[in-house]
């Protein structure tokens, strides 16, 4: 389920990561954008949460190419089949944020559900965590088993080259979208005690789901900060 009260059964929304509001100005925390269609099939932005929950159906992996260099995102179709709704995600793989989520959906148990949720780190940067059964996803690969970033200096400023990193991470989420969607590691419905669990979970008035966001806030970032510097 989103991170926030949602009445909308059986559709399918679209959540856009976000660092900063319409100004360019930072925001306190990073969210999820959600984008619903309207009576007129048009995409429109519906509010925002800080997390995601559901399970992971299909992951992959696309390219574009923008004034001759390639880009790679990862594309989370993610269903939550006690609230009926599903879920398109994207994250921009050459992202540091993002590296860390994707790093811990490569390592989670695709018979779970699973929770992304997004946070500010205690260093102030933009972060996210991957949870199963409240428990925090450890990282699939650890920096020493990641391929090495290359450093050059230029005028005196040293310039962080993370291309290997990427293309690392876009070979191994392909590899796990190929299983994913093959069966090779199925994925398990929500049970109906999970689905008792996210009715009692909905927020019915506007005036509790600033509180009730900041709690999720406070949960998501416990226990992460061991993880933020890997990259």
């Amino acid at each position: 389920m989103l991170g926030q009260d949602n009445q909308n059964n059986g559709k399918l929304m679209v959540l856009k990561v976000a660092t900063h509001d319409l100004d360019k100005k930072k925001l306190d925390h990073p969210v999820f954008k959600v984008l619903e269609k309207n009576d007129k099939s048009q995409w429109v932005e519906t509010g925002t949460v800080p997390s995601v929950a559901g399970r992971l159906a299909k992951l992959d992996v696309k390219s574009f190419d923008w004034e001759g260099e390639t880009f790679y995102t990862a594309s989370l179709l993610i269903k939550d089949d006690a609230a009926e709704e599903s879920y398109l995600v994207d994250f921009k793989v050459g992202n540091l944020m993002n590296k860390g989520i994707l790093n811990s959906l490569l390592n989670i148990d695709t018979e779970k559900d699973i929770k992304i949720g997004l946070y500010t780190s205690k260093g102030g940067f933009p972060s996210g965590s991957v949870r199963q059964s409240e428990e925090m996803v450890r990282w699939k690969f650890d920096k020493t088993e990641l391929p090495e970033v290359q450093e050059t200096t230029f005028k005196g400023r040293v310039m962080r080259d993370y291309s290997l990193v990427e293309k690392f991470f876009v070979e191994k989420l392909k590899e796990f979208g190929a299983k994913l969607t093959s069966g090779e590691v199925p994925a398990k419905s929500a049970t109906p005690v999970e689905k008792s669990k996210a009715k009692k979970e909905v927020v019915k008035k506007q005036d509790n789901v600033k509180a009730a966001q900041q709690d999720e806030l406070d949960a998501l970032s416990s226990g992460s900060s061991d993880q933020d510097d890997l990259f």
